[in-house]
């Protein structure tokens, strides 16, 4: 029998979840399979029939933990249903980051990984998203924690929720987020080393190189050469920052109320 994942990091994009499911998959009860991120629940070809795609995805696990750390999956209108149904004793991890900051990274990371043109008019995209053009690459979407939310628990009990605030459980002491996430599935953090509680992503950049790097002969030497060359993209102040701010400033009673977590820190 296929045993499909039993712990899902949610989301939010840019919140963290890289270095989280990183930090919970050295514990040696949880197994993050062949990737991070599994993509099986916002795609059709493996929605429908999950096993397949998780008996290999996780083929060299025997962890009594599975974990999907797809951040896609708080925003994709689909997903809730579609994991409650394969996944019903599933437990979640969510990490909120500040809404406008989110988008802030998110547009650094697209520009990065040339999803966005180098050079783009940040300000202008994003004036142009708030005005209904189609946000295909979903930089708003995916900020709107109180629509995705509320999608979940339509499906899903609270009690199988931890949730996590970026700026104080994981920019500030990454012990505290991972002591919350862990505690949640009922484990604890003893069983892990000096140092692993450090967070430190790779930049997108980095990732693209390193990916190279495994189907390449010779190819770390060859991706090491490329970060060279490859210019950082930092987070740039935004103009639009307070057209961002009106838009999901009406959600912090919902997500405080929701959370039970305060998000004073967000300042919205």
């Amino acid at each position: 029998m296929t045993r499909l994942p039993n712990v899902f990091i949610l989301g939010a994009q840019k919140a963290g979840t890289t270095w989280l499911a990183s930090s919970m998959e050295r514990h040696p009860e949880i197994a993050l399979g062949r990737t991070k991120e599994a993509h099986c629940f916002d795609r059709p070809e493996h929605a429908a029939d999950p096993e397949p795609f998780y008996a290999d995805h996780f083929s060299e696990s025997d962890a009594p933990l599975l974990l999907d750390g797809t951040p896609n999956y708080l925003c994709d209108p689909d997903a809730p249903a579609l994991i409650a149904k394969h996944c019903p004793d599933a437990n979640f991890i969510v990490s909120l980051r500040h809404p406008v900051d989110r988008v802030r990274s998110a547009l650094a990371h697209y520009v990065a990984t040339s999803r966005l043109p180098v050079g783009v008019d940040q300000t202008d995209y994003l004036h142009r998203l708030l005005a209904g053009e189609p946000d295909h690459w979903k930089v708003l979407a995916f900020s709107d924690y109180a629509t995705g939310l509320r999608r979940w628990l339509d499906h899903v009990p609270l009690d199988r929720f931890c949730f996590l605030v970026f700026e104080d459980d994981i920019a500030t002491d990454p012990l505290i987020g991972l002591t919350q996430a862990l505690g949640h599935l009922g484990l604890g953090t003893d069983t892990l080393e000096p140092g692993q509680t450090a967070v430190s992503n790779a930049s997108p950049r980095r990732r693209s190189t390193m990916r190279l790097a495994r189907h390449v002969r010779g190819g770390k030497r060859l991706a090491h050469s490329i970060e060279r060359l490859l210019p950082d993209v930092p987070l740039e102040p935004l103009p639009a920052e307070e057209p961002l701010a009106d838009r999901f400033r009406d959600d912090i009673a919902y997500l405080e109320k929701v959370t039970g977590r305060s998000l004073a820190t967000w300042n919205l």
